[in-house]
């Protein structure tokens, strides 16, 4: 995947956000002994920075494992405990068999799905990021165009997603699954 991408550094001025994923086993054992995996450190360290470009590159790799369309790849990048959502759909997966019920349709029927336009913005958390990104495919069942703009906000821990919450306009979606086609007379 060639994915062109910018960086938006955070500009926060208000106090930094603590996320609870940090407080978490892993993580506080981590920073108590100072651990660091070899992912991150390969990344740029444990610094901030090095930190940030790690967590873009998971979300990088999560996209082409989705491009690719094998459930149980995608499955891989998800931590024990880890959480998909779309909140605009309701849909909330915690598992595999969820993750598989909820998606495998989906990913059936995107025919050459790809990604692009790939937009990072820093949060004050380096472990965590906003993305912004395009989807395109088309729908096998109804040869329509699937033309998406996801934002998604990813948190990591190592090299796992812990939450991935991903909005996208529902409307985009059901049009190219044929919900708004008129029945056949």
């Amino acid at each position: 995947m060639s994915i062109k991408s910018t960086t938006h550094e955070a500009t926060s001025i208000v106090m930094p956000r603590r996320s609870l994923l940090k407080a978490g086993g892993v993580g506080v054992g981590a920073l108590i002994l100072g651990g660091v995996s070899p992912a991150v450190a390969e990344a740029g360290g444990d610094s901030v920075n090095g930190r940030r470009r790690h967590t873009q590159d998971v979300v990088r790799r999560l996209l082409a494992s989705l491009e690719g369309g094998n459930l149980a790849e995608m499955w891989t990048f998800f931590d024990h405990g880890g959480v998909v959502f779309h909140p605009f759909t309701g849909t909330r997966v915690t598992d595999f068999a969820g993750f598989q019920a909820a998606f495998g349709g989906f990913f059936a029927i995107a025919e050459g799905l790809q990604f692009s336009e790939l937009d990072f913005t820093a949060l004050d958390d380096p472990d965590a990021v906003i993305t912004k990104y395009t989807g395109h495919a088309t729908i096998t069942t109804t040869g329509k165009s699937y033309d998406q703009t996801y934002l998604n906000e990813v948190h990591v821990r190592g090299d796992k997603v812990m939450l991935y919450v991903e909005y996208f306009d529902t409307f985009v979606l059901y049009d190219a699954l044929g919900f708004f086609d008129s029945p056949p007379a």
